[in-house]
């Protein structure tokens, strides 16, 4: 079974309506309010929220990256001396 057919399967699987129903008009009208939007689209600061929180993981990444190179000249260690870890690359 390819990926994308396990995918359609569930999203064609018409027994789960009975389940999701409720809960999608439930979500529906709590992530419609007025005051949850204004907190997600950032009113409450002023300009858009979804920038500032990208930067978070984005400055973390670039920071452990500047981190290890920094540890690795500071003990003199080019990288050259261990070896890459393992990669497990799937097969279809």
């Amino acid at each position: 079974m390819k990926p994308f057919e396990a995918a359609s399967l569930l999203e064609d699987a018409r027994t789960l309506d009975r389940v999701v129903g409720p809960i999608r008009s439930v979500t529906r009208s709590v992530l419609r309010s007025a005051l949850l939007r204004d907190f997600r689209h950032g009113v409450w600061l002023g300009p858009p929220l979804h920038p500032v929180l990208v930067q978070v993981p984005v400055g973390a990444f670039a920071s452990a990256g500047v981190a290890v190179v920094h540890r690795n000249q500071a003990s003199g260690n080019d990288g050259a001396q261990r070896p890459p870890a393992p990669i497990a690359i799937p097969r279809s």
